[in-house]
C-alpha cells in the first residue's frame, strides 16, 4: 500500500481503493453473506433435476441438485482431452461447459447484468464492473458450484 492509503481511514479508504481498483469493490461484494445466500438460491433455482431420465427421490433437495449437475458435467464434458487441454483446471472446464448453456443460467449480457444487480442488491454498476461481470459470469458460476459441492461434502 502506498503512503496515501495509510493515512486514509474507514469509508474514505474504501472509496479510494475502489476507485483505483474497480475489481476490489466487486470482490468485496461477492464475499458478503447476503450475496452468498443470493447466488446459492439463484443456482439452485436454475437446476432442474427432473430432466430426461434423471429423477431423484427428493429432487428439491440441495444435495440432489448438486449431485445431478456434477454427474451430468462428468458424463458430458469431463473427459481426458478437456482435462489435458485445460491442464486439470476442473473449474475452468466446468465454466466452459456452462458457457455452452448446459444449464438454465442467464447468458445474454443484459440478463447477466440485471441478475447480478439482483444478486448484489444494487441499482447499478459502473462500466468497468459490468464488463468484469460479463466476462467472468460462467467462471463465477463454476466457482460457486464447486463451493456448494464442498459445503455439501463437509
Amino acid at each position: 500500500m502506498s503512503n496515501n492509503t495509510k493515512s486514509l481511514q474507514g469509508k474514505e479508504r474504501e472509496d479510494y481503493i475502489s476507485k483505483r481498483f474497480p475489481e476490489y469493490k466487486l470482490d468485496k461484494m461477492m464475499k458478503s453473506k447476503k450475496y452468498k445466500a443470493n447466488i446459492k438460491k439463484y443456482i439452485l433455482e436454475r437446476i432442474d433435476v427432473t430432466e430426461g431420465d434423471k429423477i431423484y427421490k427428493f429432487p428439491d433437495k440441495e444435495i440432489s441438485k448438486i449431485d445431478y449437475v456434477f454427474k451430468r458435467f462428468t458424463s458430458e464434458y469431463l473427459h481426458d482431452y478437456n482435462i489435458k487441454y485445460y491442464k486439470g483446471d476442473f473449474k475452468k472446464i466446468m465454466a466452459e461447459w456452462l458457457s455452452g448453456l448446459a444449464l438454465n443460467f442467464d447468458y445474454y449480457y443484459y440478463d447477466i447484468i440485471e441478475q447480478s444487480k439482483k444478486l448484489h442488491e444494487v441499482e447499478s454498476f459502473d462500466e468497468d464492473t459490468e464488463e468484469r461481470i460479463k466476462q467472468n459470469w460462467f467462471q463465477h458460476l463454476a466457482n460457486e458450484l464447486f463451493y456448494l459441492l464442498d459445503q455439501i461434502q463437509k
